[in-house]
């Protein structure tokens, strides 16, 4: 009896880990799949806020002051939100964790929870980054991704 379950879990067990490496390009970290050269990509971010009046405003340090509803003001900060040192980082080259996909997407992640959690500021309408990355050396392409509040 616990023979037959025995075979039956190694067998579950190597699809399941036949399939995590077949489909590790489809995930932008690339996990569980085998890279014999790390890949060496830069990624230079900057935050913008688009306000109330429709400027778009670049956010020094990810920090900033904006008004609640009774318009008191307050000082809204990128950093009490997100505590990752990869993604604290603003206006600096530095190098992308894990490959360049990867770190887009951990820094989109990042931009939506933001959004999503100053309920104190309700000047700004939407956050965006702008995300400057080069890939192994190549040409810098620049990626913008936005949330609207």
């Amino acid at each position: 009896m616990w023979d037959g379950a025995k075979a039956t879990f190694a067998a579950a067990w190597m699809a399941a880990q036949g399939i995590l490496i077949a489909t590790a390009g489809e995930r932008p970290d690339g996990a569980f799949g085998f890279r014999m050269f790390s890949e060496s990509s830069t990624i230079e971010v900057h935050l913008f806020r688009e306000t109330a009046e429709g400027s778009r405003v670049e956010v020094d340090g990810g920090e900033w002051v904006a008004k609640d509803r009774d318009g008191a003001a307050h000082r809204i900060s990128w950093g009490s939100h997100v505590r990752e040192p990869n993604l604290n980082v603003f206006g600096v080259t530095m190098h992308a964790a894990y490959g360049a996909a990867a770190q887009t997407q951990r820094w989109s992640a990042a931009l939506e929870y933001v959004a999503h959690h100053i309920p104190e500021d309700v000047e700004t309408r939407a956050l965006e980054l702008e995300l400057g990355v080069r890939r192994n050396g190549h040409p810098k392409t620049l990626t913008r991704v936005q949330v609207r509040r």
